[in-house]
């Protein structure tokens, strides 16, 4: 690990981080779990002067620190032409900055980074609020989503952002679910109940409702750095406290978090569960990586993973629900002309 590394602390942009650098090599960066794709001889020696990465996932931005008279218009073409290979080689986005004014380039071609409206992306990067932990979360939130939207648009073939796709965790759904069942044997609604409860504190912390202490990327921060148990503990007592305040049980008892595999039935962390928790945590960070956030998750993604997995599980009875497929409640409605009923009208 370099000097860097040991020395500099992470910066928090959003759910991302952002670490300065200056004499740290790509190599180093790569030998740290920060890359996890090959790089060429040539590449291994490139220095960054900083990146933006998603803690325990890839680099998503390198980011160059000048001099307000090192990128005036004269210049700026060879800055471009300087940098855009280290950024080529880790991602999809340079930000050269001087800490007011910002260039947002796509390093495959060297072109600006163009906005839904074909205008060149101005935003500025402001490096020393963020090392200073003076960014507003507003400004962070808003920096570290027009990075991953350009994380995800721009490519060789692409300098212009697009509108982020539906996400579908599905796959990931059935691989939590899988993992917690055969590591429980517990019924398979109630592993489902912690799988949907997981999605939800990843939702709730991607929207920006759950933040700093009480975020997913805290507990990420805390697995990371203090172990599988301290990560535990911090959900159980800080995060999940928080979503039960946030949305109070109903009538019936339940509210929004019923699992209870990583806690028990009075919310106390389940520690014997903490290696488990670590997995499924990692995980989801892993699809963030690769998929980006939950921010732009179906909104009838709960709703399809009960008619998935329960309608088909012994242990669905105990529930005293029936799903019917959608496509035939689909086929009802549209048989109903519902939308031409008249106010009052029963079907």
């Amino acid at each position: 690990m370099s000097e860097d590394l040991v020395q500099s602390a992470t910066h928090p942009l959003g759910r991302y981080g952002y670490i300065r650098l200056g004499s740290t090599t790509l190599a180093q960066l790569r030998r740290s779990k920060y890359i996890r794709s090959k790089l060429s001889s040539e590449d291994e020696q490139r220095k960054p002067d900083g990146i933006v990465f998603l803690p325990r996932g890839g680099i998503k931005a390198v980011v160059e620190v000048k001099q307000p008279k090192e990128i005036i218009p004269s210049k700026l073409a060879g800055v471009i032409d300087h940098y855009s290979p280290i950024a080529r080689a880790v991602c999809n986005v340079l930000v050269i900055t001087d800490g007011s004014k910002s260039f947002w380039i796509n390093p495959h071609t060297k072109n600006p980074i163009l906005d839904h409206d074909g205008v060149a992306v101005t935003r500025p990067f402001p490096c020393k609020a963020v090392e200073g932990k003076t960014v507003s979360s507003e400004d962070a939130d808003a920096l570290a989503k027009l990075i991953e939207e350009a994380s995800f648009s721009i490519s060789k073939d692409n300098d212009a952002l697009y509108p982020r796709k539906i996400v579908d965790p599905t796959g990931l759904a059935k691989t939590v679910w899988q993992k917690i069942w055969i590591n429980t044997g517990k019924e398979p609604e109630k592993c489902l109940y912690n799988v949907v409860e997981i999605f939800l504190f990843k939702f709730l912390s991607d929207n920006g409702v759950l933040a700093a202490n009480y975020s997913f990327q805290r507990v990420i921060d805390i697995l990371s750095a203090e172990g599988d148990s301290d990560a535990l503990n911090h959900y159980a007592n800080i995060s999940r406290k928080k979503i039960a305040q946030l949305f109070p049980k109903g009538s019936d008892g339940t509210t929004v978090i019923n699992g209870t595999i990583f806690v028990n039935e009075k919310g106390e962390p389940n520690l014997s569960q903490a290696g488990l928790f670590a997995e499924v945590m990692l995980q989801f960070q892993q699809f963030d990586d690769e998929h980006g956030s939950m921010s732009n998750i179906g909104r009838e993604f709960k709703t399809r993973l009960y008619e998935s997995f329960l309608r088909q599980e012994a242990g669905v009875k105990s529930l005293g629900q029936y799903f019917t497929p959608r496509n035939v409640v689909q086929a009802m409605v549209r048989m109903s002309r519902a939308s031409t009923l008249q106010d009052g009208a029963r079907v």
